[in-house]
C-alpha cells in the first residue's frame, strides 16, 4: 500500500527496477554476504594468482574486475550473460598461464 501511494505521488507510472546491480546485490543478499562477495572477487583471487607467482595476471584480474565493478554500479550487468561469461573466461586464461608457463620452461 505505501509503495503504489509514494508512486502515485512521485508521478511514477511504470515500475521500475533499481539501476544499480551493486545496491541491488547489497539489498538482497545482505551486508556480511555482500562483504564477503566484494572481499572474494577483489582481494582473495588477486593473492591466489600472487600465490601462484603470476603477480602480472593479478594486476590484469585487477583491473578487468574494476571495470566489470565500475559497469556493475551504473548499469544491469549481472543479468548480462555474454559479459558475465566473458568476464569468467578471461579469469581462467589468466589462472592457465602459469601452466602455459611451466611447459615452455620443460622444454628449453
Amino acid at each position: 500500500m505505501a509503495q503504489s501511494e509514494t508512486m502515485y505521488r512521485l508521478r511514477i507510472t511504470i515500475k521500475t527496477s533499481l539501476h544499480n546491480d551493486l545496491m541491488k546485490a547489497y539489498i538482497g543478499w545482505g551486508f556480511i554476504p555482500f562483504l564477503y562477495y566484494f572481499i572474494n572477487i577483489f582481494f582473495l583471487r588477486v593473492k591466489d594468482f600472487v600465490k601462484l607467482g603470476l603477480q602480472k595476471n593479478g594486476w590484469k584480474y585487477f583491473v578487468v574486475v574494476s571495470y566489470t565493478f565500475w559497469l556493475y554500479f551504473f548499469d544491469n550487468m549481472l543479468i548480462a550473460n555474454n559479459y558475465n561469461i566473458l568476464f569468467f573466461i578471461i579469469w581462467f586464461i589468466l589462472m592457465e598461464d602459469r601452466e602455459y608457463d611451466e611447459n615452455l620452461m620443460e622444454e628449453n
